[in-house]
C-alpha cells in the first residue's frame, strides 16, 4: 500500500493498494513502488476515488493523461537520486538476495533494479521466516 498525504490543497491522502501474488516478495523503503495499476480489479488493486482526479486537479498530471496510464509513483513520488541512493538501494540489496542471478553481477543486477523499479518479485529459493527477519535488520 502506498499513501501521500494532500499536504497544502485539501485534507486528506491519496493511496493505491496492490494484492502481492501468492509466493511473490516485496519491500518498501520510502519511496513509492507502485507504478501503473489496474483500474477495474477490485480482487487484487484498491485506490482512492480521487487518486488519479486530484494529480490532474492540481497539475501533477495533464488532465488529458489517460486513467490507464497513470503512475502513481511517478506522480506523487518519483525517483531522484536519494531516493535511488538511500532508498532504492536497500530494496534492492534485498532483491539480490533473495533472486540472485549468478550469470550477472551484482553491480549490473543492482542498478537494474533501481531503475526498474520492480513492485514485486518471485524468489528464486524457498524462504523462511528467518529470512525475513534478517532482511529487517
Amino acid at each position: 500500500m502506498e499513501i501521500i498525504g494532500k499536504g497544502e490543497y485539501e485534507l486528506g491522502a491519496v493511496w493505491v493498494a496492490r494484492k502481492i501474488p501468492q509466493g511473490y516478495v516485496t519491500a518498501h523503503a520510502n519511496q513509492a513502488r507502485i507504478t501503473t495499476f489496474p483500474l477495474n480489479d477490485p480482487e487484487n488493486t484498491l485506490y482512492a476515488p480521487d487518486v488519479i482526479s486530484f494529480a490532474k486537479a492540481h497539475g501533477f498530471y495533464p488532465k488529458d493523461g489517460k486513467d490507464e496510464d497513470f503512475s502513481f509513483s511517478d506522480t506523487y513520488n518519483p525517483m531522484s537520486f536519494e531516493g535511488a541512493r538511500l532508498c532504492e538501494a536497500r530494496v534492492s540489496f534485498l532483491h539480490y538476495f533473495v533472486c540472485f542471478l549468478s550469470l550477472i553481477s551484482k553491480t549490473i543486477f543492482i542498478v537494474a533494479l533501481i531503475f526498474d523499479h520492480k513492485f514485486c518479485i518471485y524468489p528464486s529459493c524457498h524462504l523462511l521466516f528467518h529470512s525475513g527477519v534478517v532482511f529487517l535488520r
